[in-house]
């Protein structure tokens, strides 16, 4: 009995040493393919961002250039990418091999891009019919084919959208640091987009043309569609599907993912009408070539991307220190700073034309090094408040999950609120508050909406803590509504001769480029006329020494009453 006994306690002591010892590999497996799909979503964001200027530049060709054009590839896009975020948070948490289901949806990408040209030919066909048989009148026309160019787009950008949700339901499963591994691989995407917009605006398509340049970013999506094979048939054993039990919450959890919401639709919107307002800005001060703007897109987005990092890595330490309450707080302040570093990025306009001249005096016998200095004075531009705008994103994930919650609905239902939210930002920036406000108007609602996020986010602590304080959340609300009427009603400033100048065309022919100078060259002009357009910035001015008037766009004289343009 004594030797029995002892044997089935060796053999019991060897089980669990072996599986011990089989559990190590195991983990190890999990921890390397975390890293390896942080690299392969670098991968697909740039085959992202490099599909999106392929798409827009044949869908141009199609519809034309204009604002209404841009503005609507850029909805159809964002709102593909918010739908598929929507599915996949439905049911991320029901698939055994999330990864299989991310490979195919990257294979699917890649082959969808070699059939785009093929299925914009008979998306024209289409519409090109419909007008020919129908004579409708323009209104009619246009919405028809923004449906059909939505439905073109859908396919890929759906799939698009529903990528990060599966990968953060790989990697953050069961995960004390899901602010962390969220963080990790939203900002590994945006600086994925970071590098695909810079290799596509500079290296591929001057260089090899769309076709080929398609091809490329389709192989890249097929190899990661195979290394997410590999992983996944080695890791799929560490996820398991969610029961329908565990779908549940309770009320007060729910009503905390609204709040959620509402900050992640207004951050959404609020970043895309900056961004449409700094495009427009820096337009004026770059010029509007391929170059300028790929620039200032790289600035933007690589603040994202940052932010995004290191922003899941202080949502975790938030999240420890104060639990859920703890990285609402975090919000409040992301959502000021934002607003404030918005608003006092506002007083270094007028000093942008300034900048401009003194970097192209100072590298004189460097010009080669003149797009790198635009970068970054595009980059002291947006860099502050982008770095927390991709940091609001992993707070928010972070907030709405708690360490026993599965990552069932909340990550995709905030990335799809926040992508629909840029969706009516891109649309409401640069087809109302563009052209109704201007770039001091749009930048000034987007620094209120941001202020009222935060408001949100503040209640949202009173009405959680346990001594709740009617006249701290009254005092708060009147604080930032004083400070949203003060700034509407004392604007920093705006010179239309000097914004609308044209830094970039006039540089070589003003001797002086300081601001002493500029300012003497700007006071021998009259301003006749100025508007900020749905299209573009035009300016009316008068010579007062050659009694020549002379107009711009964009910065750029395009006609004038002298004997030379005459």
């Amino acid at each position: 009995m004594r030797s029995s006994k002892s044997d089935n306690s060796k053999k019991s002591r060897k089980q669990g040493k072996r599986l011990e010892q089989e559990a190590i590999p195991k983990q190890n497996v999990r921890i390397v393919s975390v890293w390896v799909f942080v690299a392969l979503f670098l991968v697909s964001g740039a085959t992202s961002l490099i599909y999106e200027t392929i798409w827009a530049r044949q869908l141009h060709l199609a519809l034309g250039a204009s604002q209404m054009a841009i503005c609507a590839v850029l909805a159809s896009f964002m709102g593909g990418l918010a739908l598929g975020a929507f599915l996949a948070g439905r049911w991320a948490d029901q698939f055994k091999r999330p990864l299989l289901v991310y490979a195919i949806l990257e294979a699917l990408i890649g082959v969808y891009a070699l059939l785009f040209p093929a299925a914009l030919k008979i998306a024209i066909t289409v519409y090109s019919g419909f007008w020919v048989s129908m004579s409708p009148g323009p209104t009619l026309f246009t919405f028809v084919q923004f449906l059909i160019l939505a439905i073109l787009l859908l396919p890929p950008t759906v799939c698009m959208g529903a990528t990060l949700p599966l990968l953060v339901r790989f990697a953050s499963a069961r995960s004390s640091n899901t602010g962390t591994v969220v963080g990790r691989l939203y900002g590994a995407n945006t600086l994925g987009a970071v590098i695909g917009t810079g290799l596509a605006g500079f290296v591929l398509l001057p260089g090899f043309g769309m076709s080929a340049t398609t091809k490329i970013a389709c192989s890249a999506n097929i190899v990661v569609a195979l290394a997410a094979l590999l992983l996944g048939w080695r890791a799929w054993i560490f996820t398991k599907p969610v029961s329908s039990d565990a779908e549940e919450s309770v009320p007060s959890q729910r009503r905390g993912l609204i709040t959620l919401g509402i900050i992640a639709g207004i951050a959404g919107f609020c970043g895309l009408v900056y961004e449409l307002a700094w495009f427009r800005l820096m337009t004026l001060v770059l010029g509007g070539s391929a170059y300028a703007f790929s620039i200032m897109l790289l600035a933007f987005l690589l603040g994202i991307g940052i932010g995004g990092w290191l922003g899941g890595v202080l949502a975790d330490r938030l999240y420890a220190r104060g639990q859920r309450l703890g990285v609402v707080r975090g919000l409040v302040v992301l959502q000021l700073g934002v607003a404030l570093l918005s608003w006092a990025s506002m007083y270094v306009y007028d000093e942008l034309p300034v900048a401009f001249m003194s970097l192209y005096t100072a590298l004189e016998g460097h010009r080669e090094w003149f797009l790198h200095t635009q970068l970054l004075l595009a980059l002291v531009l947006m860099l502050p408040p982008a770095l927390l705008m991709g940091a609001t994103f992993p707070c928010l994930v972070r907030a709405a999950i708690t360490d026993e919650d599965k990552l069932n609905r909340p990550v995709g239902q905030l990335y799809g609120i926040n992508t629909v939210g840029a969706v009516f930002g891109a649309l409401a920036g640069g087809l109302i508050l563009l052209p109704w406000l201007h770039v001091r108007g749009a930048m000034l609602v987007g620094v209120s909406l941001n202020a009222v996020a935060a408001f949100v986010a503040f209640q949202s602590l009173a009405k959680s803590s346990e001594k709740k304080n009617p006249m701290r959340s009254l005092l708060g609300g009147g604080v930032i509504a004083m400070a949203i009427l003060a700034m509407h009603l004392y604007p920093p400033p705006w010179n239309p001769l000097l914004m609308g100048m044209g830094a970039f065309d006039n540089v070589t022919k003003f001797d002086n480029h300081t601001r002493e100078g500029l300012m003497e060259e700007i006071e021998k002009y009259e301003l006749i006329w100025y508007d900020e357009g749905p299209s573009a910035v035009v300016t009316v001015g008068k010579d007062k020494t050659f009694d020549t008037i002379w107009m711009a766009n964009n910065g750029k004289i395009d006609a004038s009453n002298s004997p030379a343009d005459m």
